[in-house]
């Protein structure tokens, strides 16, 4: 058993195809806990795979921007914007889009796609995303994945995880709460001890042939978790503004403000970014 804190990390995207596939590779490989098997060019396979399988969540972390000539095929330019993941702005000569590879995949086969891959550009024209990954417990990224109308979220399984391998060094991770380091020693033992007694029978049932998506039913929410998460700025200072306790959000719970208030360290809020 492990107990460790929460932290976030802000990710960084290339703004190029190959940029946005890595991105993508990246949060889907989250998921399955397999980071460790990317490679300078293994999102191309791995691509190929979700689409494949029609799980398509993670290639909305991949974003791509584009700027069209104003007489580009009007069909594509309304699919493009209009949904919940584009943003459009129109001159007089030229459309830019700043959208995902989700949205390409879920709307255009791959010759319509090839149609439009010249017009990306790695102008974002102050329209930004922002990724971070996410490591706290279960019981906060489910408040925190309450804005998936506003953000893409990918999230490591409890179902495909398996807790007795050795990539998770045959042992669950357990995020410390924050009343964690005010409590006094003997209710630190008995946290320690519950959740040591539940990692054990976690175990027990993995080794009764229950699989890890049956086992995971005894998993408590301070059950550590990985999240990525990517959305527009502007997007995300609506979130914040309701969960960073720092921008002013009442009544959040204290680790999720915890989080919402590392995540808006990040940010230095005013009209370029947003």
């Amino acid at each position: 058993m492990k107990l460790i804190n929460q932290s976030v990390k802000q990710l960084n995207q290339e703004l190029t195809l190959e940029g946005a596939m890595k991105a993508a590779e990246y949060a889907g490989r989250i998921c399955y806990n397999s980071t460790d098997k990317i490679t300078e060019d293994s999102y191309k396979g791995f691509i190929k795979g979700l689409v494949a399988r029609g799980h398509m969540s993670p290639l909305a972390h991949g974003i791509i921007y584009f700027d069209f000539p104003k007489d580009f095929n009007n069909t594509y330019l309304t699919i493009l914007k209009h949904n919940n993941f584009s943003y459009t702005i129109s001159s007089k000569t030229r459309v830019f889009v700043a959208t995902n590879l989700r949205v390409l995949y879920e709307n255009f086969n791959q010759k319509e796609i090839n149609t439009m891959l010249p017009y990306i550009t790695n102008d974002d024209k102050g329209i930004k995303y922002s990724s971070f990954e996410v490591i706290t417990s279960i019981g906060v990224s489910r408040e925190l994945n309450r804005h998936a109308v506003s953000l893409a979220i990918c999230e490591q399984s409890t179902r495909f995880c398996n807790f007795s391998k050795d990539k998770f060094n045959r042992e669950i991770t357990f995020i410390k709460p924050e009343w964690y380091y005010k409590c006094k020693d003997y209710v630190q033992k008995e946290f320690v001890s519950t959740l040591g007694l539940l990692e054990t029978n976690y175990m027990n049932w993995l080794n009764l042939g229950l699989k890890p998506e049956q086992a995971r039913a005894i998993l408590p929410l301070e059950t550590a978790t990985r999240v990525i998460y990517t959305g527009l700025n502007i997007d995300w200072l609506h979130v914040l503004l309701l969960r960073s306790s720092n921008m002013g959000a009442k009544n959040v719970h204290p680790e999720c403000a915890e989080i919402a208030n590392l995540i808006a360290n990040k940010f230095d809020f005013n009209i370029k970014d947003v």
